[in-house]
C-alpha cells in the first residue's frame, strides 16, 4: 500500500512539475513575442491581446468627447425674445478608476466640461471669465464588457454635475451656480483590432492598453431653473484610452 501512495505521489509531483515547466515556456514565448513586436504584428497584438485579457487589464482610464449641439434647448436671451438666442458647443475632459472588471466593468470618476457659444453668435453675447458655463462633477459607469477582444460595449453612466456661469446678454449679467444631475447611456467601439501595430505602438510607449471611439446620449435634469434652464439633451463623441 505504501507503494502505490509513494507512486501517486510521485506521479502527482510529475504532473504539477510539468505543468509549471509547460506553463513557464508559454509566458516565455509570450514574452518573445511582445519584445519583437515589428517581427510579426498580427502575431504579437494576438499575444498582447490574449495577456491583456489575462492579467493586464486595465485599471484607470482618461478620455475626451465633443458636444456638438449642447444646451440648444436652453434660451440665454434673459428675456430680449426679439433677437436670435445663442447657440452653444461644449467639450469634456474625464478620468475614471476601475473598482470592479468582473461581469462587465464598474468605474467611478470625474468630468470636467467647457461650453462656449458659436462664434457667429457673439455679437450680444459677452463670455465672461473663465468661461460662460463650466461644469465639474462626480459619476459612477458601467460597461457591458465581458469577453475577449469584445469589438462593442453598451455603457451607461450616472452622476452629479456642479455646474458654474457666468455671462452678459445685451449688457445684463447673468451669473450662476447649481447642482444637476446627468445620466448617460451609449456604447464604446473597440479600435486595437482595427489597426494593431498602432495599437502595440501605443501600448510599449504610452502603457495604452485599450482604445475605444465612444458615442452616447447624455441627458441633465435642472429642476431650480434659477435665472436660465439647464437641462439638456444631447450626443457626445469622443476617444476614450484606458491604461
Amino acid at each position: 500500500m505504501r507503494i502505490i501512495f509513494l507512486i501517486l505521489g510521485v506521479l502527482l509531483v510529475s504532473s504539477n512539475s510539468f505543468q509549471a515547466f509547460a506553463q513557464t515556456e508559454v509566458e516565455a514565448e509570450e514574452e518573445k513575442v511582445l519584445d519583437n513586436p515589428s517581427t510579426n504584428p498580427e502575431l504579437y497584438e494576438k499575444t498582447r491581446m490574449q495577456k491583456l485579457f489575462k492579467d493586464r487589464i486595465p485599471t484607470w482610464s482618461l478620455g475626451f468627447s465633443v458636444l456638438p449641439f449642447a444646451l440648444r434647448n436652453t434660451d440665454f436671451r434673459s428675456g430680449a425674445k426679439s433677437t436670435a438666442n445663442i447657440k452653444m458647443s461644449g467639450i469634456s475632459l474625464y478620468g475614471d478608476y476601475v473598482l470592479l472588471n468582473r461581469f462587465g466593468v464598474f468605474s467611478v470618476g470625474a468630468e470636467l466640461a467647457d461650453y462656449i457659444s458659436i462664434p457667429a453668435q457673439k455679437e450680444s453675447f459677452e463670455q465672461l471669465f473663465p468661461a460662460p458655463i463650466l461644469s465639474l462633477g462626480p459619476y459612477a459607469s458601467y460597461q457591458f464588457n465581458y469577453w475577449y477582444n469584445q469589438w462593442v460595449a453598451p455603457t451607461v453612466k450616472g452622476g452629479m454635475d456642479f455646474v458654474y456661469y457666468s455671462y452678459k446678454y445685451q449688457s445684463k449679467e447673468v451669473k450662476g451656480n447649481r447642482f444637476i444631475p446627468k445620466f448617460e447611456a451609449g456604447f464604446l467601439v473597440f479600435l486595437n483590432f482595427l489597426e494593431p501595430s498602432s495599437a502595440g505602438n501605443l501600448e510599449t510607449n504610452f502603457d495604452i492598453r485599450r482604445t475605444y471611439l465612444s458615442a452616447t446620449y447624455a441627458v441633465a435634469m435642472d429642476s431650480a431653473k434659477t435665472d436660465i434652464d439647464l437641462s439638456d439633451a444631447t450626443y457626445k463623441l469622443g476617444v476614450r484610452f484606458e491604461f
